[in-house]
């Protein structure tokens, strides 16, 4: 019996491993460009003749395309463009125009923006003698193309909501391009609290994020419907309408309450009278209503109480409890295809399922012989409009997904899912949620694990990053990275990184990467150490894993970082101000870590003005809490006023 056991675990490693270690690929040819330099002015002087051209009648796309080349454009160079109508006008190559969408100068022009090619959000741009053409198949990627276009002409970068750079300069030469753009993953999304709420849409377009969980665009469209990921008794059937309702055998439809139970995916399956009002509820509710969204989410309670009545013990031992969640989809999903054929036909919808807790688990066996995962039976292949979403919560983040040793789940779920789903979404994670504050340390792995998704087929991401409060460490650098890594896995990532601190932290930019680095140094010890391996629920603010000795380090490194910005003081306050905000919000880490456990060390009088201190500009940062509870207990130790409490009462 060891023998086999042995043995069993030997193959499954050689085909996680045979999936994982496969030799990295090049940038897949989602690519394709050609771009040289022309003798025609874009702008000379500051003045322009081109004018922007959108249809007779644009699009919230087109329209906000067109304005953010505008806007762009004047910052640049100070010329100020005129957007007119394609009312009249014909395609004309000599003719001085920048086209946006689909324009009478689209059509003239013969250039082609396919769908299969293009997807949602991918986008060409093409010169034609003086006329520049942009467009994507759809509206997402015609506003993206607005943004390849300033990338391509003005060196134009997003960083994050208070920070882009542009090429200051009174005369552009216009770029001969050809350039075909498609991002890696077609939905893109980071949950998180952005530095300025109020201007959170403007940050989701320029960063080309596809919304989603929830979050709806006015002037681009999300893949994703309003249903979240606990939509099941949340949204579609309601625990407060729908709770006590039971077959007419009297077995009920779901158990417990949202914070204790399920839907009983048996019951939704098999009475036709539950079944008949999921769907009604789902189809009238949302399918029907959200006609530009094509992603449907059945989601599950976020918690480990599932149903355990006689049939769905029975249907588990038989096909596991993902299989009877497939299972379950795929009828759903036959019957929203009845109604698309019937009412939208044509129209593409994906009904999607999680992989998370007790359905990461697929509904496949691995066949020692053929050495691969093979579905348990034919029930259980998802069909071709069922997508999963795999969320590896269990994994330690400062090893891949793909590492059978020290996340084995995951690895087992990324490599067998794959053998009964052809569409395939990733919930991951860029945060630990006992520690919002401090640093994730996932540096090292974003990049293979985001290769890996799109080996494996993964067309759409949503990482989740503390969503609660702002303040927290390297916060915008985080969203910048993955947002960067979604639309293009194959990106320097180091270069990424210092691009990122070079223009984000100016002054200081040297002193931050030093304690990047510094960080990463210590993460690395405690990782060999078994201290902290980014476990999502790690212990990660305490002297556990930090030494007095890196405090006062990282406080040397930061005492730098301020005085290579007292430089410019007098010479550009403005520089000097927002550095200096932004390095205070980056020391509330450190600083909250001396306070919590290092505070004996100081007299009583040091104490209280570093916390005064702390509480005021963890004001100004929005830091609302360290942890995931801020959002949901009002008594929660996470929430900063209650932290920041207990932290006085040890004074008096």
């Amino acid at each position: 019996m060891i023998k086999k056991i042995v043995c069993l675990t030997l193959c499954l490693l050689l085909a996680v491993s045979a999936f994982a270690c496969k030799p990295a690929s090049e940038k897949p040819q989602d690519v394709d460009e050609l771009i040289k330099e022309t003798d025609i002015p874009l702008v000379s002087d500051g003045q322009s003749d081109y004018k922007i051209v959108i249809p007779s009648d644009p699009n919230p796309s087109e329209e906000y395309a067109a304005e953010e080349l505008r806007f762009f454009i004047n910052e640049s160079t100070g010329a100020a463009l005129e957007i007119v109508s394609d009312e009249g006008l014909s395609f004309d190559s000599n003719a001085k125009y920048l086209s946006v969408g689909k324009t009478a100068l689209l059509e003239g022009s013969g250039l082609s923006a396919e769908y299969s090619l293009l997807n949602s959000d991918g986008y060409k741009i093409k010169t034609f003698g003086n006329t520049v053409i942009m467009t994507g198949a759809k509206d997402n990627g015609t506003l993206y193309s607005a943004y390849g276009f300033l990338e391509r002409n003005f060196d134009y970068e997003y960083f994050a909501i208070d920070e882009w750079s542009i090429k200051k300069a009174d005369t552009v030469m216009l770029m001969d391009m050809d350039v075909t753009d498609i991002p890696t993953f077609n939905g893109r999304w980071i949950t998180c609290q952005t530095l300025s709420p109020s201007n959170m849409d403007e940050w989701v377009y320029r960063a080309r994020l596809t919304g989603g969980q929830g979050k709806m665009l006015e002037k681009a469209i999300t893949p994703w419907s309003i249903l979240n990921d606990q939509s099941m008794v949340g949204q579609i059937l309601p625990y407060e309408i729908y709770g006590n309702r039971t077959t007419a055998d009297g077995k009920p439809w779901m158990t417990g309450n949202m914070k204790t139970g399920q839907l009983c995916i048996t019951t939704a399956t098999y009475d036709e009278e539950c079944f008949n009002t999921f769907t009604d509820n789902l189809i009238n509710n949302f399918i029907a209503k959200e006609k530009e969204q094509k992603i449907f989410m059945l989601g599950i309670n976020d918690h480990n109480a599932y149903c355990k009545c006689d049939t769905c013990l029975a249907d588990y031992a038989k096909y596991k409890q993902s299989g009877v969640m497939v299972r379950f989809c795929n009828k759903v999903a036959d019957r929203v295809q009845e109604w698309i054929d019937r009412f939208d036909p044509g129209r593409e919808f994906y009904i999607c399922m999680f992989a998370y807790i007790y359905t990461l688990d697929s509904p496949t066996s691995y066949d020692t012989a053929q050495n691969k995962y093979l579905p348990l039976d034919n029930s259980v292949i998802c069909n071709d409009n069922v997508m999963v979403r795999i969320a590896p919560i269990s994994s330690v983040n400062m090893y891949p997904h793909s590492d059978m040793e020290h996340n084995g789940s995951a690895a087992v779920a990324f490599a067998s899912w794959k053998a009964v789903a052809s569409n395939l979404s990733v919930w991951d994670y860029g945060t630990n949620f006992n520690a919002y504050l401090a640093p994730y340390p996932d540096w090292g792995t974003m990049q293979e694990n985001f290769k890996m998704y799109k080996e494996i087929g993964v067309s759409d991401i949503l990482t989740q990053t503390p969503a609660h409060t702002s303040g927290t460490a390297f916060y915008a650098m985080t969203i910048y990275l993955r947002s960067q890594l979604m639309w293009d896995a194959y990106q320097d990532f180091d270069g990424l990184v210092n691009n990122f601190i070079d223009n984000y932290y100016k002054t200081a930019a040297k002193e931050i990467r030093e304690y990047y680095d510094y960080l990463r140094s210590v993460f690395e010890i405690l990782k060999e150490k078994g201290v902290y391996d980014g476990n999502i629920y790690g212990k990660a603010l305490y002297s556990t894993c930090w030494t007095y000795d890196n405090m006062l380090q990282i406080e040397r490194i930061f005492d730098r970082a301020f005085a290579a910005n007292e430089a410019v003081k007098e010479s550009d306050p403005d520089t000097y101000e927002l550095v200096n905000y932004r390095l205070t919000t980056e020391s509330l880490f450190y600083r909250f870590v001396i306070i919590a456990n290092y505070s004996s060390y100081y007299p009583r009088s040091t104490v209280e003005e570093m916390i005064n201190s702390f509480e005021s500009d963890a004001k100004k940062a929005n830091l609302t809490g360290v942890g995931r509870e801020v959002a949901n207990n009002p008594s929660s130790n996470d929430l900063l006023s209650n932290i920041i409490s207990g932290w006085r009462s040890t004074l008096i």
